[in-house]
């Protein structure tokens, strides 16, 4: 069982294990630290399995009831259905603040997040889009109420 809960500081070890190699720990613990004050506009969780981070999942507020919401788990755990879960719970934190959609930007070339959408229920209309960073991405969404 996962959970979702804010980064800490003493997460900065397993941070530069798993996913950042080269960063120091002072470059991670700011990182951290910049997490934890992030508003309700933006909020960067840590997906803990037996309390311990195995990815992250980000909540942004698009507009007054749309969220996006993108996962990412760590490369040596992913596979095992994390992210799924992450996502379930992410979109239950969402619900839980009012948001009523549910949004997600996902390259053309990830695979296995196209699948994650789609698995979740998640609808696209299958156009390529060019993300912020210039990136080919599919847009999901997905009602969060019933």
């Amino acid at each position: 069982m996962i959970t979702l809960r804010p980064f800490r500081t003493d997460d900065v070890d397993a941070l530069q294990s798993l996913c950042y190699p080269t960063a120091s720990k002072d470059e991670l613990r700011s990182l951290v630290e910049t997490w934890a004050h992030c508003d309700r506009t933006f909020e960067m969780l840590a997906i803990a399995h037996d309390d311990v981070p195995i990815g992250s999942v980000s909540l942004y507020r698009l507009a007054d009831k749309t969220v996006s919401i993108g996962p990412d788990v760590f490369l040596r755990y992913r596979r095992k259905g994390y992210a799924t879960e992450a996502m379930r719970l992410a979109m239950e934190l969402a619900k839980e603040r009012g948001f009523l959609i549910a949004f997600g930007q996902v390259r053309i070339d990830n695979a296995a997040s196209i699948a994650l959408h789609r698995k979740l229920g998640f609808e696209t209309d299958e156009k390529v889009y060019r993300n912020g960073k210039g990136n080919e991405v599919y847009i999901f969404i997905k009602a969060l109420f019933p």
